[in-house]
């Protein structure tokens, strides 16, 4: 636009009405934005902070093609699971070695094949095949909803079969879960594969609902950062007519009735055993503790801890035979 031309339309807005000359201006401004844009290629712009937003550093733009590297300002959490990724395929290969040295020294066989290294598991990895039944113990406040992200996303992409509550997102809790929840899978046509969302432990329920083989885990956290979080998030405060302070105060006796009333029936002490289907009357007995912890020794193919994520990835990793991509997790 040159100055004569601008010059002469402000003086034309000099002599309007009011509201024509701001609505006049608006227009104008508008114009010159999209004219500066345009000569300043938006489209590259638009593109290049798009790619520079997610960590990549852009190389070249040709054509609307964009090659572009990724900056070392990326999540670390891929770096580090592929670390002990690697780690636990050396602990692998190390106690195979152990193995054939001693089955050697005791034994003399035939030689056998070896086992075909199936690609992008490692050097040495057995074969394995991923696995889709799962049992997911949802645990309070111990990051469950990240695994939880996990199993969902994985369970949709696949085609999986969930078992879901007929509202919100508790099967049963605070009651046992009990088969009488969900439909029966036989009206489909198809078995249940997962499980994942909140629900007290009754073991032998689910198990007789899931098919043969199926992965039971759960994820547990330091019961005294849980409780705290838990405290703050419900508001026990209220509901408990007591504050935090006097639960970190070991000489004040804890009055009896905290004990046993939970807040709508699912939140209170012990919260991590209240999930997993210990009754409440049991939390004060020791050896019924212990022996109860015991047979959830047995139940769980996995028990995930919050504190140590990214180990607890690899393992779940391992256990399922899944990639590296289907394990990350935001926090």
């Amino acid at each position: 636009m040159s100055r004569w031309t601008t010059r002469k339309c402000f003086r034309h807005l000099l002599t309007m009405n009011r509201k024509l000359s701001y609505l006049a201006t608006l227009f104008i401004a508008l114009f010159l934005i999209v004219a500066y844009l345009q000569q300043n290629k938006i489209t590259e712009y638009s593109r290049y902070n798009w790619l520079q937003s997610g960590n990549r550093e852009l190389l070249s733009l040709h054509n609307g093609i964009a090659n572009y590297k990724q900056t070392p300002n990326s999540t670390q959490l891929t770096p580090k699971i592929d670390r002990l990724d690697v780690k636990v395929i050396d602990n692998n290969v190390d106690e195979r070695k152990a193995e054939k040295v001693w089955t050697t020294s005791t034994s003399v066989s035939e030689p056998t094949a070896p086992t075909p290294t199936p690609t992008g598991t490692g050097s040495g990895s057995p074969v394995c095949s991923a696995k889709y039944n799962i049992v997911f113990l949802k645990t309070h406040k111990c990051a469950s909803s990240t695994i939880q992200n996990i199993f969902m996303r994985n369970g949709f992409t696949h085609n999986k079969v969930f078992v879901l509550p007929a509202k919100a997102n508790y099967l049963g809790h605070p009651m046992p879960f009990t088969r009488d929840l969900v439909p029966d899978p036989k009206q489909f046509a198809h078995e249940y594969n997962i499980l994942t969302h909140h629900s007290r432990l009754n073991y032998q329920s689910m198990r007789s609902l899931m098919p043969n083989g199926t992965l039971f885990i759960t994820i547990v956290r330091d019961p005294v950062d849980l409780f705290e979080s838990m405290f703050h998030y419900y508001r026990l405060d209220k509901f408990w007519n007591i504050t935090f302070d006097v639960f970190a105060n070991q000489s004040v006796r804890i009055p009896d009735k905290l004990r046993t009333n939970r807040y709508i029936g699912k939140i209170g002490i012990n919260q991590m055993m209240f999930d997993l289907g210990m009754n409440i009357t049991d939390f004060t007995k020791p050896y019924t503790l212990k022996k109860y912890i015991d047979s959830l020794d047995s139940i769980f193919d996995l028990v995930m801890v919050s504190e140590r994520m990214d180990e607890s990835l690899v393992l779940l990793k391992h256990l399922l035979c899944w990639s590296t991509d289907d394990i990350i997790a935001f926090k």
